[in-house]
């Protein structure tokens, strides 16, 4: 691995550190860009690439760094949301690979939002059992709380509509 190669995935992993810790409270919702930093390290790094710096950004946290938007350590795979971060190594493998020499946009953010529908289902999943089954809610309450997320994953579509519209620029400069 080239340094060149490791600046870029290092650098696409402290994006989506900083991403998790740029909150935005919207009611009892509360908005991150960790999903629009994960998105963007497959469209900009390529899916083997973009992977890399989402198992880096998962390990640093296993191991105890304060990474997650909440913490760090072994076990914040107990916390509801774990599964969303297991998710974005998915949803970078898949944006770099969809997304590959994509040139129109609508089809690029397609692409995209296809990606981040796979980081939504894997989160989704995992928050229903450690909810139900680590928690003990009840599968109304269960219901309701996912009922936010998809607010969230409407917002995220937008986010990623708008890195559509200045890819072609940002390619240059971050290449």
């Amino acid at each position: 691995m080239n340094t060149r190669r490791l600046i870029r995935i290092s650098l696409f992993t402290l994006l989506t550190i900083i991403g998790g810790y740029i909150h935005i409270p919207v009611g009892y919702i509360c908005f991150t860009f960790q999903t629009l930093f994960v998105m963007m390290s497959g469209l900009f790094l390529g899916a083997k690439d973009g992977a890399i710096s989402q198992i880096a950004y998962l390990l640093l946290g296993l191991i105890g760094l304060p990474v997650f938007a909440h913490g760090g350590g072994f076990s914040y795979v107990f916390q509801p949301s774990f599964g969303y971060l297991i998710g974005f190594v998915f949803g970078a493998t898949m944006a770099g690979a969809l997304a590959k020499n994509q040139s129109k946009k609508l089809l690029l953010w397609l692409d995209l939002v296809v990606s981040l529908l796979v980081i939504y289902i894997i989160g989704v999943a995992y928050q229903a059992v450690i909810l139900l089954f680590v928690n003990g809610l009840a599968p109304q309450a269960v219901a309701i709380s996912l009922l936010t997320i998809a607010l969230m994953f409407v917002v995220d579509c937008f986010l990623l509509y708008l890195v559509t519209l200045v890819y072609p620029k940002l390619k240059k400069i971050i290449n």
